[in-house]
């Protein structure tokens, strides 16, 4: 698998954004950068859902929990 497309597209390759955390494979920086990524994509689906695409209280759930390890990540 390409990292490139990993860290585009983390929605893809991982079941949770803890699972882009525990990822050896990938460097902090790589990490930050799955996870802002995987925040915007949700972030972008939050907004259709003005356009009455709904979002899912999973969604709500995703972007704390990736604010959660993005802070974790920029403070070690």
């Amino acid at each position: 698998m390409e990292q490139g497309e990993k860290l585009a597209n983390p929605m893809r390759h991982y079941c949770n954004p803890s699972a882009v955390l525990a990822d050896e494979e990938l460097t902090k920086e790589d990490r930050i950068i799955a996870l802002k990524n995987w925040r915007d994509d949700i972030h972008l689906k939050l907004v259709a859902t003005e356009e009455n695409m709904g979002p899912t209280s999973c969604d709500v759930t995703l972007v704390a929990e990736i604010d959660n390890l993005l802070n974790f990540l920029e403070h070690e």
